[in-house]
């Protein structure tokens, strides 16, 4: 699950207790889910359809109710402080899960914390490299239109004639509005 503009979003199941991916629900402190990525801390129900969870998890209870899960694990998956989602594990049993498996989860949510943050940086990175690339291409073009006029003020014959026409639609626009910002 991933945390986004105060909603939970069902990234990715796995099993018959699986849900729809995209499917969301209010991120706050109604469902186990909600609320291990709220308090930042592993939670762990073994029976989350009995009634006295009704008050403490009403959402996540009705879920469990729809859905048919019992026990429930949530393990957030932090990263310098922030949560970004969480990682759950259910069972449609009453059984509940043991100290190695939630410290083994814990691990992998870590992990996988770590991970999702550095896809996120490296695709910032491509993002910003990819802009970069397009603006110097950009640059470049202008620059040796602008040498063109410089050499044969008020005729723009010679800058046709080498117009780039493999340029992209974006640098021959810029290039466009700097020559007609040049003849005005």
């Amino acid at each position: 699950m991933t945390a986004e503009s105060g909603k939970l979003y069902f990234s990715a199941t796995f099993g018959e207790a699986g849900r729809p991916v995209g499917e969301d629900v209010p991120l706050n402190r109604s469902t186990v889910m909600g609320r291990s990525i709220c308090d930042q801390q592993p939670l762990h129900i073994p029976d989350l359809q009995d009634s006295k969870h009704e008050h403490e998890y009403p959402l996540g209870r009705q879920l469990a109710l729809r859905h048919g899960h019992r026990t429930i694990l949530c393990v957030p998956l932090i990263h310098e402080g922030r949560a970004l989602g969480t990682i759950m594990v259910r069972r449609t049993e009453v059984r509940p899960f043991e100290d190695k498996h939630i410290a083994l989860l814990k691990t992998f949510a870590d992990q996988a914390a770590i991970a999702i943050e550095n896809t996120r940086l490296l695709n910032e990175l491509r993002q910003r490299t990819e802009d970069l690339s397009e603006s110097l291409e950009q640059q470049t073009a202008i620059s040796d239109i602008l040498r063109v006029i410089s050499s044969s003020p008020g005729d723009v014959k010679p800058v046709f004639a080498r117009w780039p026409s493999a340029r992209p639609a974006s640098v021959r626009r810029s290039l466009l509005l700097s020559l007609s910002s040049r003849t005005a």
